[in-house]
């Protein structure tokens, strides 16, 4: 993908696999990628109409049309929890690194737990905004408009909003879908309300109002967001399985499954990217993991997503992924010109470790990446990396489109529905009926 020098470079030639192999699924995957390419003159009329997002202008402009009224504030609080808020997390994250809050002039704090030591800790940090005088967002999102924790959550922060800030009402953003318990409640108080189509589901809505809205409010470039995974889009229906790197990777995982190798290793080389890893983790839990396939046939199967930051955890793991089981894919995510940070020139570091004084610190990461892949190689362990040219919000958006797009091929390919997630409202329900009896 080529964009002013913006791209993604794909390497998938150390994944153990022939040729051949791939070859096998040729029929199901063109099958798939017709029900694809129909749905995308769908717009949201179809299971797969999150690919259809980015296509629709109306989102930006809802989403500007409401962050016009709120130029005055500064905080914004982030209510949701899972799809609700993973996708946000990762793409500010990655843009503006870990320290955002102490960096940048605006700030978000994240609620996306029922854990009262982080609410108290937020709203202590509120209060001191409150102080300042500077004006705070709620921006709460549930597309059913009934999660328990999100709903838990605002009922605090709308409480606290209230005796603090005047005006409260115009302050508070609601993302859900039309004629939700919240939606309803959002109309009768004038709540600023942005909605979700029915057939978004939370892990795939991040390019919709749910991660639009914010990050805007956080002066990310969402038009260049959005370009970047709309020239990925194109890539991504290719009937050439090696010029679509969404279908390779499926292709790379169903049969990497076949062979027990059952674990999927997101091994950043940036902690920036951490929280895409989470993200991920989500995108692929929840689609994946089934109990039934397409045909009401029990199945139980997974894959179990994990996140790695290098070189940190080859510190903790490094033993385990060269020394333990074979069942692992690794997929290495690198960034190609990073800003640099440059050693002294110490004399009396020269005897400690050798051949480092006066060079950059990514120079020795890049080191690291190689060592890894070498042994990777030579202990015949599947890999595959993607090479950033640099974060950019073109090459973000065109990377979480991407993975959107891989995890909707493996589904079909092993013949479940990747946007459901039935067994997850066995606990919700669960949860309810414990509440119910306090």
């Amino acid at each position: 993908m080529k964009k002013n020098q913006e791209k993604l470079i794909f390497n998938f030639k150390n994944t153990q696999l022939k040729e051949e192999e791939f070859k096998n699924y040729k029929t199901e995957y063109e099958e798939i990628i017709k029900k694809l390419q129909k749905a995308s003159n769908e717009k949201f009329n179809c299971l797969e109409a999150s690919i259809n997002l980015i296509d629709d202008n109306n989102i930006i402009e809802e989403s500007r049309i409401v962050n016009n009224k709120l130029k005055d504030a500064k905080i914004i609080v982030v209510i949701g929890i899972g799809g609700s808020n993973l996708g946000t997390i990762a793409i500010y994250e990655a843009l503006k690194g870990k320290y955002y809050n102490q960096i940048q002039d605006k700030k978000v704090y994240f609620a996306d737990t029922t854990d009262s030591n982080k609410i108290r800790s937020i709203i202590l940090l509120l209060e001191k905004h409150i102080k300042k005088k500077e004006k705070i967002v709620l921006n709460v999102i549930s597309k059913s408009g009934g999660t328990t924790e999100t709903i838990a959550n605002f009922e605090i922060f709308l409480e606290f909003l209230k005796n603090n800030q005047l005006n409260y009402q115009k302050y508070i953003v609601a993302t859900t879908e039309k004629d939700s318990k919240l939606y309803d409640l959002s109309k009768k108080n004038n709540f600023n309300i942005l909605t979700l189509e029915k057939n978004i589901g939370g892990r795939y809505s991040v390019f919709s109002n749910v991660g639009i809205f914010p990050l805007m409010f956080l002066e990310i470039n969402v038009e260049k967001l959005i370009q970047g995974a709309k020239e990925i889009k194109e890539i991504c229906l290719n009937k050439n399985y090696k010029k679509n790197p969404a279908l390779n990777n499926a292709l790379i995982l169903l049969l990497n499954s076949k062979k027990g190798i059952n674990i999927v290793n997101s091994f950043f080389f940036s902690e920036q990217l951490e929280s895409i890893g989470k993200w991920y983790r989500q995108l692929m839990g929840e689609s994946i993991g089934k109990e039934f396939n397409l045909n009401k046939k029990k199945i139980n199967f997974g894959l179990t997503p994990t996140t790695s930051i290098g070189s940190t955890d080859l510190h903790s793991m490094g033993q385990l992924f060269l020394g333990g089981p074979n069942d692992k894919y690794h997929q290495i995510i690198k960034i190609n010109k990073v800003k640099k940070e440059k050693l002294p020139k110490l004399k009396e570091f020269e005897n400690i470790v050798s051949n480092i004084q006066g060079i950059t610190l990514d120079k020795i990461l890049n080191a690291i990446i190689s060592g890894i892949e070498n042994s990777f190689k030579e202990r015949k362990i599947s890999f595959s990396s993607i090479l950033f040219e640099e974060l950019t919000e073109f090459e973000i958006g065109g990377f979480l489109q991407m993975k959107m797009f891989e995890i909707i091929y493996l589904g079909y390919l092993l013949n479940i529905n990747p946007f459901d997630q039935p067994n997850v409202e066995e606990y919700k329900i669960i949860t309810k009926k414990i509440l119910l009896k306090k």
